[in-house]
């Protein structure tokens, strides 16, 4: 979990860098301007998920981001940082490396999945009323999150 102040400075400077007022923030994502004071002034503790949800609408900004710099998500690797590591996990052995096993690779993997543990989020509740979620720019309607887990249910 990052440091209460660090979430509130981060949110800070995302809305001076978008040129927002606190009141703009507040009235896009449906929050009161002095709470969203308190948030960036370290006032307040890291706010839940739904909170995040509105400030992430509020300043338009992907909710994920805003989830992992809350603490609430892992840094999860890119396949490109994943083989780094692997290569970077060669050991040097009498002056020579040594190619990383498939177990080495196995226990990177696990290594991912414990990080993600208890952080993953259930895709249909994402999809439920109490989030605003976008697709190209347009939020998404309590009918179009209805059609997607109708048909996630039926490819799936």
């Amino acid at each position: 979990m990052i440091i209460i102040s660090d979430f509130g400075k981060f949110i800070k400077q995302l809305r001076k860098d978008r040129g927002l007022s606190l009141k703009e923030v507040a009235k896009k994502g449906g929050l009161s301007h002095p709470y969203i004071s308190q948030i960036e002034n370290g006032k307040r503790s890291t706010p839940k998920p739904e909170i995040i949800n509105k400030l992430s609408i509020g300043l338009d900004v992907d909710y994920m981001q805003l989830l992992e710099t809350a603490g609430y998500l892992p840094k999860i690797k890119k396949a490109e940082e994943i083989i780094h590591d692997v290569e970077t996990m060669r050991e040097i052995s009498k002056g020579k490396w040594k190619q990383a096993t498939p177990e080495d690779i196995k226990r990177m993997q696990d290594e991912q999945d414990k990080a993600l543990a208890g952080k993953v989020f259930n895709f249909e509740d994402l999809l439920s009323d109490g989030f605003y979620i976008k697709y190209k720019g347009e939020f998404l309607s309590p009918e179009q999150k209805r059609k997607i887990i109708k048909f996630m249910d039926y490819f799936l």
